[in-house]
């Protein structure tokens, strides 16, 4: 069929439209307009970050280099980091299929499928110049965003998935990973 590239050409248009004027209204983050007004971004950020091992220093202390990488690193990419009224933000973009559209479903969904990816991203985040410690995570950290775009036409305020984990959270995760 001829007309197939063209028709998935507009649909992505769509969910790319979707997703960055779908209006946002999350703790800390309120865009009536949505993503694409926020000034501070940056799209496909790469990180790479050892995993952590019972050697490294736990989160937020003092770094005094010379680690030792035995079990490997953890590499990704955030979709999207943007900066909101001070506030850092990690946004994802899923293009998951889901059979419905309520926060329940939803929040379900991810933590079947996404808790590991969101404590990596969560940790990826705390790496980050001036985020590391407590009292900079919890004035700077706005939280994790997780953008169903399939969801979006349908129920948009329960296809954001919104997470900010504490810096206890953190350290329970680093702590856990060490071990």
């Amino acid at each position: 069929d001829a007309s197939a590239p063209a028709e998935a050409l507009t649909r992505a248009l769509e969910l790319t439209w979707a997703a960055l004027r779908t209006p946002v209204s999350l703790p800390g983050l309120s865009l009536p307009r949505g993503l694409a007004d926020v000034a501070r971004r940056a799209a496909e950020v790469p990180f790479l970050h050892p995993i952590p091992e019972r050697s490294h220093v736990p989160l937020g202390a003092a770094d005094e280099g010379g680690w030792s990488v035995e079990r490997g690193y953890v590499r990704g990419v955030i979709d999207l980091l943007l900066e909101h009224e001070g506030r850092t933000f990690v946004v994802d973009w899923k293009t998951d299929r889901l059979d419905g559209w309520s926060e329940e479903s939803v929040r379900a969904h991810v933590r079947a499928g996404y808790e590991v990816q969101l404590r990596l991203y969560a940790l990826a985040a705390a790496r980050m110049p001036g985020l590391g410690g407590r009292a900079a995570w919890e004035a700077r950290f706005g939280g994790l965003v997780y953008v169903f775009l399939r969801g979006l036409e349908v129920a948009p305020e329960a296809s954001l998935f919104f997470a900010r984990p504490s810096h206890d959270e953190l350290r329970r995760w680093d702590e856990e990973m060490r071990a």
